[in-house]
C-alpha cells in the first residue's frame, strides 16, 4: 500500500498506536441494575413457521402441459432462445461460456396450455468431463429424463 500512496503523492505516516489506560489496582464493582419490566415474545410455533399454501387454486377445465428440454453446446444461445420465447428475462445471458450453471425452468402459459422450458447448461464433450463440475456436465442429460420433447441447438 505504501507504493500506491507514494505514487499518489500521499505522505507516508506511521500509524499511531493508542495508549493503554492503566488498570486500577482496586477491583471495580459494577452497579446493580434495577429490575425492568420486559415482556418477551413466545417463539413461533409450527403453524407460524410452515409455508402458507394457497388452497384456492384455479385450474382450467382441460389443461395441457408439455416439458421441452433445450440442449446444446456452450454459448449456442439456449438461454437467449428461452428468454425470447417466454418474453421475459428468465436466464442470464453473457458472451462467456457456461453462464447457466444449473437447469432453469421457464413457463409459457396461454389459455389452457402451458409449455415448461428446461434451460440447461452447455453440453461438455467427453474429453473435458474431468475438468468440469460433475453437476454441470450431467445436468443437461438429466433434463432429458424429465422432458417430453427436446430442442437441440448447435
Amino acid at each position: 500500500m505504501t507504493r500506491a500512496k507514494h505514487r499518489a503523492g500521499i505522505p507516508l505516516t506511521e500509524p499511531v498506536k493508542p495508549k493503554k489506560a492503566p488498570r486500577p489496582s482496586t477491583p471495580v464493582t459494577k452497579p446493580i441494575r434495577k429490575e425492568m419490566d420486559i415482556q418477551y415474545r413466545q417463539p413461533a410455533g409450527i403453524t407460524e413457521r410452515m409455508i402458507k399454501v394457497n388452497k384456492d387454486i384455479v385450474q382450467p377445465e382441460n389443461p395441457h402441459l408439455i416439458k421441452v428440454a433445450v440442449i446444446g453446446a456452450a454459448n449456442a444461445g439456449k438461454s437467449t432462445l428461452v428468454n425470447k420465447i417466454v418474453g421475459d428475462e428468465i436466464s442470464g445471458v453473457s458472451p462467456k461460456a457456461h453462464t447457466t450453471r444449473e437447469r432453469i425452468l421457464a413457463v409459457l402459459s396461454q389459455d389452457n396450455y402451458q409449455v415448461v422450458f428446461l434451460d440447461t447448461p452447455g453440453v461438455i464433450p467427453d474429453h473435458n468431463h474431468a475438468q468440469m463440475n460433475r453437476t454441470l456436465s450431467t445436468s443437461s442429460w438429466r433434463a432429458l429424463d424429465e422432458a417430453d420433447h427436446g430442442k437441440f441447438l448447435e
